[in-house]
């Protein structure tokens, strides 16, 4: 017998004395082959829960970084860089400048850069020959440079026709935005809008014998996933 194995027994048998003997089932225990296996059996009882531990641990941080991994998949090269918070470009023309955000002519708002969808925009300006203006007689124009580096005057008044196009291309860029799995701008994205513009587009407007009857006013973006798009507060016609 090995001196290890007979430590082993020795100690074993010193233990049992103290307990007034021990067995292993109904025979007791008297070679070291029965500790041995007696010894394993007590370790694997004490080492098999962390064992299942362990393995829960790890299914559950695989499906936790797998749907984080998922998640950042969905969103491709392009989509929000960062957490864009609520209201992200401020609260005036000066501080949505400052913040890196672009006056978008198909909503008409300030928007984060990933919310800008220029493509889109430039087929949208393509469409007429756009006229913007300071009042709805449409006596003093603006120019598109001017309003895309200041923000141009609160409210800026645009014909019918512009009105209705723009609701349609709002919700071409929504369409766009969720096909690409791409971000949208918080005033698209909001629902409300969608119903303002279901509106414009049913019901007849109160001032068509005016050449600019209706008036953008200044709206600040934040960027956020389609799906995560609350009701924004929408100015009066």
């Amino acid at each position: 017998m090995n001196e290890s194995a007979e430590n082993l027994l020795s100690g074993y048998r010193k233990s049992c004395d103290d307990l007034a003997g021990c067995f292993l089932g109904n025979e007791p225990v008297t070679n070291v082959q029965q500790v041995t296996k007696r010894h394993f059996y007590k370790r694997s009882v004490k080492v098999l829960p962390w064992m299942l531990y362990s393995v829960a641990v790890l299914i559950l941080l695989t499906a936790f970084y797998g749907l984080g991994y998922y998640t950042h998949a969905a969103y491709p090269k392009g989509s929000v860089s960062k957490s864009v918070e609520w209201n992200y470009c401020g609260n005036t023309s000066e501080e949505a400048l400052k913040k890196g955000c672009i006056l978008d002519f198909i909503p008409g708002a300030w928007v984060h850069p990933d919310c800008y969808d220029k493509e889109l925009e430039e087929e949208f300006l393509r469409l007429k020959e756009w006229h913007w203006y300071y009042d709805k007689e449409a006596q003093h124009e603006l120019f598109e440079d001017s309003i895309r580096r200041t923000g141009g005057p609160n409210p800026i008044y645009v014909s019918q026709e512009y009105h209705i196009l723009h609701c349609a291309y709002t919700w071409k860029k929504l369409h766009r935005a969720v096909i690409r799995q791409t971000p949208i701008d918080s005033h698209i994205g909001s629902y409300k809008h969608t119903q303002h513009c279901l509106k414009t587009l049913t019901e007849p407007s109160r001032n068509t014998t005016l050449p600019a009857p209706s008036g953008f006013y200044h709206i600040f973006t934040s960027c956020t996933s389609p799906q995560n798009c609350n009701q924004n507060t929408y100015p009066p016609d």
